[in-house]
């Protein structure tokens, strides 16, 4: 991706292209910012790089695009972020709608000690290149 578009908060909600604000921007940041918590890194979503400017990126996130599912996502959270990122802000989830789900996906996490399909350990595991710590 070009440098002028690193940097560009993709947290944001379309909305706030046009000056509008309520708790519905809110929860849009949230699911965007859940999203990279999940995914385990810092790494710009791959739905976002192939753009040379702000303006391509911001004219398809008011079209409708989304960071992309990465397969380790359960579906229990992808639903959540999907929720967070309705177009229409009157669609999206309520923080105290997510709050439940969360805790409900945090209990699910704690009692889940099926090895995955790959043989491995429930939880993700992350590459040293996908660390969090190395800002």
């Amino acid at each position: 991706m070009s440098g002028s578009v690193v940097g560009t908060p993709v947290q944001m909600a379309p909305e706030l292209l046009a000056g509008d604000y309520d708790a519905a921007v809110d929860v849009y940041a949230f699911g965007i910012l859940f999203w990279y918590v999940c995914a385990g890194n810092i790494k710009l979503p791959s739905a976002f790089e192939t753009f040379q400017n702000k303006e391509q990126l911001w004219s398809k996130v008011k079209r409708g695009l989304r960071p992309e599912r990465l397969p380790h996502f359960s579906d229990d959270c992808w639903e959540v972020m999907e929720s967070c990122w309705a177009s229409e802000p009157s669609q999206r989830a309520l923080l105290g709608d997510v709050q439940a789900k969360l805790e409900r996906i945090h209990e699910h996490a704690l009692t889940d000690t099926t090895p995955h399909e790959d043989g491995g350990n429930p939880d993700y595991e992350m590459s040293d290149e996908d660390s969090l710590d190395k800002l």
